[in-house]
Order: structure tokens, then C-alpha cells, then sequence
């Protein structure tokens, strides 16, 4: 496995992680009426940036790039 596949991997697994753990929380945590609102604020923050970084890594600038690092590799050949 390329690390590059390894850290997409990672990344990934950990977002799955975060999803699960505030679906468990919503489920089987009784969460007070008061601070419904925070939970569902905080939850929904940390689900959409995880996401989005993970978005953004995989077909960013980042994908862009790959091309553009082939070449140079290729003409320092001898």
C-alpha cells in the first residue's frame, strides 16, 4: 500500500470514527434539552469539516498536483 493510500486510509477510517461516535451519542446518550442545540452545533461542525478535509484532500489541490510531480521525476532520469 502506497502511504499515500495508507494516509487516505487513515483519514477516512477516522471520519467514519467521528460519525459513529456522535450517531451512538444521539442515540443512546440522553442529551438534556438545554443543550441539544450545542450537541447538534458542535456534532454538525466536526462531521462537515472532517468531511470537508477529507474532500479537499482527496480531489483538491492535492489531485491536481500528481500530475505536475510525474514530470520533473521523469526528466531528472539520465
Amino acid at each position: 500500500m502506497k502511504p499515500d493510500s495508507l494516509l487516505q486510509l487513515i483519514i477516512a477510517a477516522g471520519v467514519m470514527t467521528l460519525m459513529a461516535f456522535c450517531l451512538v451519542a444521539v442515540v443512546f446518550v440522553a442529551i438534556p434539552k438545554e443543550q441539544l442545540n450545542l450537541f447538534t452545533a458542535l456534532a454538525s461542525g466536526v462531521i462537515g469539516g472532517a468531511f470537508g478535509i477529507v474532500v479537499g484532500f482527496l480531489f483538491g489541490a492535492a489531485l491536481g498536483s500528481h500530475g505536475k510531480d510525474a514530470v520533473p521525476a521523469s526528466a531528472a532520469q539520465p
